[in-house]
């Protein structure tokens, strides 16, 4: 079990210290024991997304205002972090999942405002094999609140709205909206996967 968290000691001045890394923990079953991760190259910052690929636990994006589209990768079998490629944009409101091939982070970049820089949610997916990012092809869902989790062979998302998109990566295409069966003062968009069901 891996547990990102923001990072070092709170600054006496506030913010984050200037030369902080993000760090994290790593919890062992068999002994019940947790040990403390060597600092990851990049920056400590809320709304960072992590995922893992069966070798890695890539994390990705966060930040405040302006976001940010860097991120890590760290491989338990031999207690090391490697930067990963920039993305072609940043995310700090997002749900990320694994593929079976790329991690795909759906949701939008807010302001300190809580305005989105995008007219709709948006997407990037990333492949650590080739150490390349793509950009999804845009939905039509709203960008101020979304979740996504990941079914069967495509991801699944909806929006603050209540409206639903199915995404396939094979085809980089979406499925057309759809109307959840309640409405948006009924819930915070989340999600995860139960049985293969979202």
């Amino acid at each position: 079990t891996l547990t990102p968290n923001r990072g070092e000691p709170n600054n006496p001045e506030g913010g984050t210290p200037p030369g902080a890394s993000l760090i994290g923990h790593a919890f062992d079953p068999a002994t019940r024991t947790w040990r403390t991760l060597p600092g990851a190259p990049i920056e400590p910052r809320n709304g960072a997304v992590h995922v893992w690929t069966g070798r890695e636990v890539v994390v990705w994006g966060g930040g405040e205002d302006g976001g940010a589209a860097n991120g890590a990768a760290y491989a338990p079998g031999t207690d090391t972090w490697r930067r990963i490629a920039e993305a072609p944009r940043g995310l700090n409101l997002a749900s990320a999942m694994w593929s079976g091939r790329e991690m795909i982070v759906f949701g939008s970049l807010l302001n300190d405002r809580n305005i989105a820089d995008t007219p709709t949610s948006v997407g990037v997916a990333y492949d650590p094999a080739t150490d390349a990012w793509r950009t999804l092809s845009p939905s039509e869902l709203s960008p101020q609140a979304t979740a996504a989790a990941w079914v069967g062979d495509r991801m699944v998302a909806y929006d603050y709205e209540t409206r639903w998109q199915a995404y396939d990566p094979a085809t980089d295409e979406w499925t057309q909206p759809g109307d959840m069966p309640f409405e948006f003062s009924e819930c915070y968009p989340d999600a995860t996967t139960v049985d293969a069901g979202a």
